[in-house]
């Protein structure tokens, strides 16, 4: 595009001829505004915008090289944009940092310096949190027990909380939940270990342990139990070496081994108990029957122990069953297996259809039920059915030995179709008819229905749009066809009936009404003719017709008033069509209306054009060529005309005192620019003439 200088109303345009802003540099076109550089009367530069918001106002992207001071850099009104200034960065209510990658919660923020968070809720969404300090404050500002009550280490949300807190009232750090230490760690006071697993520490020397299970082991190595109660323990092994117990309180003592007791037993000894610590005289103890067994001599001073025989019931010893084969168990009254045999199972299923067979393996096969044309199997749970489709499609059916159904129709060659109504057509030799039957559609009748008898056919039962051939009609009056006097052709004079002509073709008739052509050889008088006349031979002229009479018998006349036939006819206010004459020779002087001319066009002579069209407007208008256009009162908007063709013309005349008006361009070009003008002239008289697509309208004052 070549840059024009244009300089309108005081502003300054390059690259445009309608500047908006005092400088201007580009123009505003179908692409927008991001190619315009402008600077407005506020001294407000705008780059890729005509109306900048401050002093400096970029419509894009921005590149700089070096450094940008500035007391604020701002994207936006406080609490909306990001501001920074000389120590705060601002922003809405949530503001985000992101490192690269951009939207994966991937990268990092490194800060240079402490973290102060003034906010009343600081939160971490992260799985993992390092830190690196040897030391984490909570309720630091806290400044006494009371004031820290409650703090301490929270874990899960807060319907599910786990807690590890101060509690100021038991002067003890609370936790919510139960302690578990790892295998092989203990409790420590001090660094001495009080509790492990299964041992109280060897600094624990006193207790208030008001109940105790079940004791393994209890030793007093060197010291005095001074008391030692029970309610309903067990103590497997109570072994004081080198000390005694004072006192021992159990409701319920339970030994294994020997109690001694130096004062006596207080309280009902129960059991059975002898005089010495064995039987005077050993026993065996005897089991016979399908097991036999007898001890050794039990003395009552150790356990006797031995193994039972079984007796022998089943000579067949081994390991019985497999894929083929099932155990055959035999048990007697007692229980006892007696017998054991196999069976075989049968591993093979012979399938038979209409045609062949199939075997299945019914330990590796699956036996299969396929649906087929017109069937559908389903199998669910351990049932498969078989179900018949609702809509069945068979190439063909045949019936008994003589009937046959298929695309073609039924086809039967041997016995008897029987239907309350047949609908179609129906072909072949019906060999006898019982009944009149009602038939609709073609009838082709062969045999016993020889003709249709009088009176059964109405006019009801035929088609008003039934046709009959003309080959029908050839002998309408010959025997067995139609005939009756609308129908028969005549030589009289009779009302509503067929003319019958002679073997030359020649007809007599009283009065003809129609349009005649071609030639008469012969005629006995003068005929009275109407409509349109084609005469020879006898009728040699026309009678006289007034300008009325022939513009009636002429079809395409357009005008009205008196025919003219001179070399020089009189025209009152005629209306004239496009000429297509290739000149047109005009004296005398045209008075009114107006001469357009289009295409390539040569005036030769003397041509005085006194009046042209001139419209007044006072609202938005769309333009038409040809004409003079006087805006009286200050319009917004003159729209030029659509499609232009090349020669066009159009003036603008402006009377109404201001320079508002705006030509709109309407898809072509203003001065090979695609974008609207500005009349800026007061009184000012603009002459508008359609170019090319390139140039577009070319505008002379």
């Amino acid at each position: 595009m070549r840059n024009k200088f244009l300089y309108v109303s005081s502003n300054v345009g390059i690259g445009t001829i309608r500047p908006i802003q005092k400088f201007q540099i580009g123009s505003v076109g179908s692409s927008g505004e991001g190619n315009v550089f402008v600077v407005t009367s506020d001294s407000e530069v705008g780059i890729g915008t005509t109306t900048p918001i401050s002093k400096l106002d970029v419509r894009g992207d921005a590149y700089i090289s070096g450094v940008v001071t500035a007391s604020q850099f701002s994207t936006g009104v406080s609490g909306i944009g990001v501001n920074i200034t000389t120590n705060t960065i601002s922003g809405p209510s949530i503001l985000t940092i992101d490192p690269a990658a951009v939207g994966d919660n991937t990268g990092a923020v490194r800060i240079k310096g402490d973290l102060y968070v003034d906010g009343t809720q600081f939160i971490v969404n992260s799985t993992t949190i390092e830190l690196a300090d040897f030391r984490i404050g909570i309720g630091t500002t806290a400044t006494s027990d009371d004031l820290l009550n409650g703090a301490g280490i929270g874990i899960g949300s807060a319907s599910n909380q786990k807690t590890l807190t101060w509690n100021n009232s038991s002067t003890a750090l609370k936790s919510s939940e139960d302690f578990d230490v790892a295998s092989g760690k203990v409790y420590k006071i001090s660094g001495t270990s009080v509790l492990s697993n299964d041992t109280l520490g060897s600094g624990v020397l006193n207790s208030s342990l008001t109940s105790l299970g079940t004791i393994a082991n209890l030793v007093s190595t060197n010291g005095n139990i001074t008391n030692l109660t029970g309610t309903a323990g067990t103590i497997t092994t109570l072994n004081s070496t080198n000390g005694t117990i004072t006192n021992l309180s159990s409701t319920n003592i339970n030994a294994s081994g020997i109690v001694t007791a130096t004062s006596g037993f207080v309280g009902s000894l129960t059991g059975l108990a002898s005089s010495a610590t064995q039987l005077q005289t050993g026993r065996t103890v005897a089991i016979t029957g399908d097991l036999t067994y007898t001890s050794g001599s039990f003395d009552g001073t150790g356990n006797v122990t031995g193994t039972g025989t079984l007796a022998t019931v089943n000579g067949n010893i081994g390991t019985f069953g497999s894929q083929t084969l099932i155990p055959v168990v035999t048990v007697n009254a007692k229980g006892l297996v007696t017998a054991v045999t196999t069976a075989a199972v049968g591993t093979a299923l012979t399938v038979s259809g209409d045609s062949g067979s199939v075997d299945i393996n019914l330990l590796d096969e699956t036996l299969t039920i396929s649906g087929g044309t017109n069937l559908t199997s389903v199998g669910s749970g351990n049932t498969v059915t078989v179900n018949l489709d609702d809509n069945i499609s068979l190439t063909s059916i045949v019936v008994g030995s003589g009937i046959t159904i298929n695309s073609s129709g039924i086809n039967a060659s041997a016995g008897i179709i029987t239907a309350t109504t047949f609908v179609g057509a129906l072909t072949g030799t019906a060999s006898n008819v019982t009944t009149n039957a009602n038939l609709t559609g073609d009838v082709t009748s062969i045999g016993n229905a020889t003709s249709i008898a009088a009176g059964v056919i109405v006019d009801a039962d035929i088609n008003a749009s039934a046709g009959i051939v003309d080959t029908k009609l050839a002998t309408i009056s010959t025997a067995l066809k139609v005939s009756n006097s609308a129908t028969t052709a005549t030589s009289a004079n009779t009302n509503n009936a067929i003319v019958a002509r002679d073997a030359s073709g020649n007809f007599s008739a009283g009065t003809i009404t129609a349009n005649l052509t071609g030639t008469a050889t012969s005629t006995t008088n003068i005929p009275n003719l109407t409509g349109a006349i084609t005469s020879v031979n006898t009728t040699t002229s026309l009678g006289s017709f007034t300008s009325a009479q022939l513009a009636t018998a002429l079809t395409d006349e357009t005008g009205s008033g008196s025919a003219v036939f001179a070399t020089s006819p009189i025209l009152v206010t005629p209306v004239l069509g496009a000429a297509s004459a290739t000149s047109i020779n005009s004296s005398g002087i045209i008075t009114s209306g107006s001469l357009n001319v289009s295409g390539s066009t040569t005036l030769s002579g003397t041509a005085t054009i006194n009046r042209v069209s001139i419209s007044t407007v006072g609202v938005n208008t769309t333009l038409q060529t040809g004409i003079v256009y006087v805006y009286l009162t200050g319009v917004t908007e003159l729209t030029l005309p659509s499609s232009p063709s090349v020669g066009d013309t159009l003036k603008i005349i402006n009377r109404s005192g201001i320079t508002t008006a705006v030509v709109i361009r309407n898809g072509s070009n203003i001065m090979s620019f695609d974008e609207d003008i500005e009349l800026d002239e007061l009184d000012g008289s603009f002459n508008f003439v359609y170019a090319n697509s390139s140039e577009g309208w070319i505008v002379s004052r």
